[in-house]
């Protein structure tokens, strides 16, 4: 985390060096802020025990064998279409889509210089992105994010109010675009018809329709 980034999210400029403790006390020197922001966010974000519950125990008997969510069930050939090799035609479709003007990773790499260079990239990520499908593990800069802090509403001088984003490496959102691009062809049926963001076909606005049929 940058101890003096800066950001002009009103007339006052705000500043990490700014934010205090949690007993509202200036630290003494930065690298004691440093290590509070960080302990900060790393309690918040730290990795859980894994705790598997069964489909059934979340959603209850009558729930989980109604029609609603057995019409939902993958097919035995959509599970096949969505676990097969990954195809380097597919990194290409996804490189077509993605913007531009986004900002790169930990290795500073944006969307433009992929697009730019994508006859000398297409290769190696493909070769980087198959072994690691096939060992069943990303490789370390995969895994590894730049975390920025976005000020938000009220005392910017309180950890609380700052909002963290992972800047990943764009490489590695290529690979993931391309293998989300699969999962479009089954999300309107596998999605609850309740569920409105992040569906292509589907608005906001419709959520709005709902609540005003229904008062």
């Amino acid at each position: 985390f940058p101890s003096h980034d800066t950001s002009k999210g009103s007339k006052a400029e705000v500043k990490l060096s700014n934010i205090k403790d949690s007993q509202g006390n200036q630290f003494t020197t930065v690298n004691d802020q440093t290590n509070f922001i960080t302990g900060y966010y790393k309690e918040i974000f730290k990795k859980k025990d894994r705790v598997v519950t069964p489909i059934t125990d979340f959603l209850g008997n009558e729930i989980a064998n109604s029609q609603v969510v057995l019409e939902s069930k993958l097919t035995n050939n959509e599970k096949t279409r969505l676990e097969r090799v990954l195809d380097i035609t597919e990194l290409d479709n996804a490189c077509k889509e993605v913007k531009s003007n986004t900002a790169g990773g930990l290795d500073g790499i944006g969307n433009g210089i992929l697009k730019r260079f994508w006859p000398y990239l297409r290769h190696p990520l493909y070769k980087c992105a198959t072994a690691a499908i096939q060992r069943g593990r990303l490789p370390e800069t995969f895994r590894t994010a730049a975390i920025k802090l976005i000020p938000k509403k009220g005392d910017t001088t309180k950890i609380k109010n700052w909002r963290p984003i992972s800047l990943l490496n764009c490489s590695y959102k290529l690979i993931s675009k391309s293998l989300n691009n699969r999962f479009k062809r089954i999300q309107a049926r596998v999605f609850s018809r309740a569920q409105k963001g992040f569906v292509g076909h589907r608005t906001i606005q419709e959520t709005i329709i709902n609540i005003i049929t229904l008062s």
